[in-house]
């Protein structure tokens, strides 16, 4: 949609459904343009179509794009069937529902500390069909014990000045993944399944920190999904003496 000014979305809209949807518009100066873009996904099954950000970002901003794709294919591969299953860092849901479809029987929530991308969530999972239940949290603060599944694709590019907070994946970029794996291990039940999706920084060496730091945890899997994602941010701050951003998919059970 084009910037249009009130005047114009009262026209269209009328008074009463003006003050409903005002929420979707980001207002600048008396001109109003769309706060939410509307995409769909398709997986080789069916479309859906879900709510997210509109361009220019913000500090709130929520996406779907490449990752997205590749973080849904890979959660494919969860197993066996879960009765319990949390999604952190959830976004506008994708995960959580894509989960929510793949076991209709499961209870899934999903956890963010973004109000916003969870208010999106909740809409997109409705659309979808699926009961998927959303709460704001730093990360597994509301989160319950005892879990069968937990999944997550948090940010991971390195934090700098001209990173939006959505990207924000900590000093490196793995800080906030590593984070996940730590805490989320120990809210797993016994034998339970940690599935994280997450960009390695890979040194000119070929020095890989993530691998590093699973040395000593049960990993079942450790899939390559893109090895050279966001080449734009090589040579650059923290990616000076960085090769590639390697795209990672990996399975952990807990003992």
């Amino acid at each position: 949609m084009a910037d249009v000014t009130r005047n114009t979305l009262r026209e269209f809209l009328g008074d009463t459904t003006l003050s409903k949807a005002l929420d979707l518009f980001v207002e600048d100066e008396g001109v109003y343009r769309a706060g939410i873009r509307v995409s769909n996904l398709y997986l080789g099954e069916e479309n859906l179509y879900y709510l997210h950000s509109a361009f220019p970002t913000n500090s709130d901003s929520v996406f779907f794009g490449p990752d997205t794709y590749l973080y849904l294919e890979f959660l494919k591969a969860a197993h066996p069937k879960p009765r319990t299953v949390v999604d952190v860092c959830c976004g506008a849901g994708a995960g959580a529902i894509h989960i929510a479809r793949q076991f209709p029987n499961a209870k899934v929530l999903g956890l963010d500390l973004n109000q916003k991308a969870l208010d999106l969530a909740a809409v997109n999972s409705q659309h979808a069909g699926v009961q998927v239940e959303f709460k704001q949290s730093d990360l597994f603060s509301e989160s319950p014990d005892d879990i069968d599944l937990i999944i997550s694709n948090p940010p991971y590019i390195a934090s700098a000045e001209d990173v939006a907070v959505y990207a924000n994946g900590g000093a490196s970029g793995l800080e906030l993944s590593l984070r996940i794996v730590d805490e989320g291990l120990r809210k797993l039940a016994a034998g339970g399944l940690l599935m994280i999706y997450t960009g390695v920084a890979i040194s000119l060496s070929g020095k890989n920190p993530f691998r590093e730091y699973l040395k000593d945890l049960e990993v079942l899997e450790y899939r390559i999904l893109h090895p050279d994602m966001w080449p734009e941010e090589i040579g650059k701050g923290t990616y000076v003496d960085v090769g590639r951003i390697e795209v990672v998919g990996v399975i952990i059970r807990k003992s």
